[in-house]
C-alpha cells in the first residue's frame, strides 16, 4: 500500500496570472483573484512572495500535486534551510510531500471540478493523434464561440486546417456533416485561425467567401455536408448557427 502524508501548497504570487486558465472553473477562478493583486488565497500564508498552505489530509503524491493545481500551484518546492523550516512549521510534527520526484511529468486539465491526469507525449482521453496534434469531432450543435471555448478547455482550439490531407483526416472523425473549423474574422481584418498558426491553405466553395450576402454578417467559417458539395468545401456563415465541431490540440509536452 503506497504511503500516504499531508502535504504543502505553494503559489508564485508573480507566476499566477500565467498559470491561471480559463480551463480553470468558478470554484479556482475565484481562490486566484487575491493572488493576482499581491495577497494569497483564504487559508494560505505568505512566505517570501509566495503562498503556503499545509493541508492535514492523507493523500498519494500524485493526489497533493493535483489538489495545489486547483489552486494554481504545486507541492512545495524548497530553495534553502529557511523556506525548509518555514514549511516544516506549518506542517508540524508531520511528514509531508513535496514536490521533488522523477515521475514522468504530468499534466492537470480541470473540467467541471474534475481533474484528469495527462501523460506527457500523448492525447487528451477521446483525442485522436495524428501529424503531431490531437483531434476529437463533437457530435453536439453549438455556436461558433462555445466550440472554441469547449475546445479551449483541452488546451486546443477549433480545427485549423494547413493541408488537403489534414483536412480529409478531420472529415473523417466528423463523418458527413458540416462542422466548425477555426477560421473567422472580424472588422474585415482578413480570415485568421483562432489558434494563430499562418493560412497557408484554403479550399472555399463556389463564390466564398460571402459575407453579408443574406444581410447578416458571416464572419465563421464551417465546412458543407456531404450532401451538398463535393469534398466539404468551406462556407462562411453567421458565427451564432449551430453546428457540429472539430477540435484540435497539440500533444501534450
Amino acid at each position: 500500500m503506497a504511503s500516504k502524508y499531508i502535504f504543502i501548497n505553494e503559489i508564485d504570487l508573480l507566476e499566477t496570472q500565467k498559470r491561471t486558465s480559463t480551463m480553470l472553473k468558478l470554484i479556482a477562478a475565484l481562490v486566484l483573484v487575491g493572488v493576482v493583486s499581491g495577497t494569497c488565497p483564504d487559508t494560505f500564508t505568505p512566505w517570501e512572495g509566495n503562498c503556503y498552505r499545509a493541508v492535514a489530509a492523507d493523500a498519494e503524491w500524485d493526489e497533493g500535486e493535483g489538489y495545489c493545481f486547483l489552486y494554481g500551484g504545486h507541492l512545495t518546492s524548497l530553495h534553502s534551510i529557511e523556506e525548509e523550516r518555514f514549511a516544516k512549521q506549518l506542517a508540524g510534527p508531520n511528514e509531508f510531500w513535496i514536490g521533488l520526484s522523477t515521475s514522468t511529468q504530468m499534466h492537470y486539465i480541470v473540467i467541471d471540478s474534475t481533474l484528469l491526469f495527462l501523460l506527457t507525449g500523448t492525447c487528451p482521453d477521446t483525442f485522436t493523434p495524428w501529424e503531431g496534434n490531437c483531434y476529437r469531432a463533437v457530435a453536439a450543435d453549438a455556436e461558433w464561440d462555445e466550440g472554441e471555448g469547449y475546445c479551449f478547455m483541452y488546451g486546443g482550439h477549433l480545427t485549423s486546417l494547413h493541408s488537403i490531407e489534414e483536412e480529409r483526416f478531420a472529415k473523417q472523425l466528423a463523418g458527413p456533416n458540416e462542422f466548425w473549423i477555426g477560421l473567422s474574422t472580424s472588422d474585415n481584418s482578413g480570415w485568421r485561425w483562432s489558434d494563430g498558426t499562418p493560412m497557408d491553405y484554403q479550399n472555399w466553395g463556389d463564390d466564398q467567401p460571402s459575407d453579408g450576402m443574406f444581410m447578416y454578417d458571416e464572419d465563421c467559417v464551417t465546412t458543407n455536408d456531404d450532401s451538398r458539395r463535393i469534398d466539404y468545401q468551406w462556407n462562411d456563415v453567421n458565427c451564432n448557427r449551430e453546428r457540429h465541431f472539430v477540435c484540435k490540440a497539440p500533444l501534450i509536452a
